[in-house]
């Protein structure tokens, strides 16, 4: 966003903070607006006004799952019609990154923000569902892990540049994948013990790729060329990447074959277990 931003306390009462100082409380249900004008962040609530060299944090003062809204903020996804979705759970901070760009960042537990990932239909096969959240969780894991965005002071972008992430508005929207999410709580993708980067994308041209074939380096050996069937078996062409997972191939394989999700998880990421880290 360019700025202002407002910022509703939709469930909870929210600390108005910084690094280093508590400047007050937000009430539920109540308004604050934030700018940054290149040198001094402010933040403007009904009877409180702050100013700080050092950006703001608001923070759920009672429920770490609590949703707020940011009422200027248009998100609209086309396939999924006209739902705006501006409600977030957890922590807010509005501060600029590299190149002078300023984002609106989420601080998010995990599994929140699993239920909140919007790449798969709600209507989908759940085994199907479950496969590609444990996908995207260990994604989202590993990402988090990385280096790749300490520069901007977040850990995952919320497009498809990583995952398409569109918080409670999607939770409400797609009750199966909350069911999903939860069912596979903590489950994450494994090689040798270790965590791995497990990517996916639309559908393939009937085989999946290596990551050296698109993406050059070293190789992953989880991630190695499988038979994509049902692209394979239907004539599509590639759409996406093509490393990893075929979504449309394996919710083919979920519905037809009836393969839980564990087994759809082993066949297109080589030689992986999958552990629950945390319950």
């Amino acid at each position: 966003p360019a700025g202002p931003v407002t910022f509703i306390s939709s469930h909870d009462e929210y600390t108005i903070k910084n690094s280093e100082t508590v400047f007050g409380v937000l009430p539920k249900d109540k308004k604050a607006t934030l700018t940054f004008d290149g040198t001094v962040y402010g933040i403007q609530t009904e009877g409180m006004v702050f100013s700080s060299a050092l950006p703001f944090r608001l923070e759920p003062v009672n429920d770490p799952h609590a949703v707020f809204t940011l009422p200027l903020l248009t998100r609209t996804v086309s396939y999924k019609g006209t739902k705006n979705f501006n409600m977030y759970r957890g922590v807010f901070e509005f501060r600029p990154t590299e190149k002078g760009m300023l984002y609106g960042i989420n601080e998010v537990y995990l599994e929140d923000y699993i239920a909140g990932i919007a790449e798969t239909s709600s209507g989908a096969a759940m085994e199907y569902i479950k496969a590609l959240l444990t996908a995207a969780r260990s994604y989202a894991y590993q990402t988090m892990a990385s280096t790749k965005h300490d520069s901007r002071f977040f850990d995952v972008v919320a497009t498809t540049g990583d995952q398409l992430y569109l918080g409670y508005e999607n939770e409400r929207l797609s009750p199966r994948v909350v069911e999903a999410a939860r069912a596979t709580r903590g489950a994450m993708i494994t090689y040798q013990n270790e965590v791995v980067i497990t990517p996916y994308y639309g559908n393939s041209d009937g085989r999946t790729r290596a990551w050296t074939e698109v993406w050059g380096g070293a190789p992953k050996p989880w991630l190695q060329p499988v038979i994509a069937t049902y692209d394979a078996r239907d004539g599509k062409k590639m759409f996406g990447h093509g490393v990893g997972m075929s979504q449309r191939a394996a919710a083919y394989r979920a519905e037809e074959e009836g393969l839980d999700w564990e087994a759809l998880v082993k066949y297109y990421y080589t030689g992986v277990a999958v552990l629950r880290l945390y319950e």
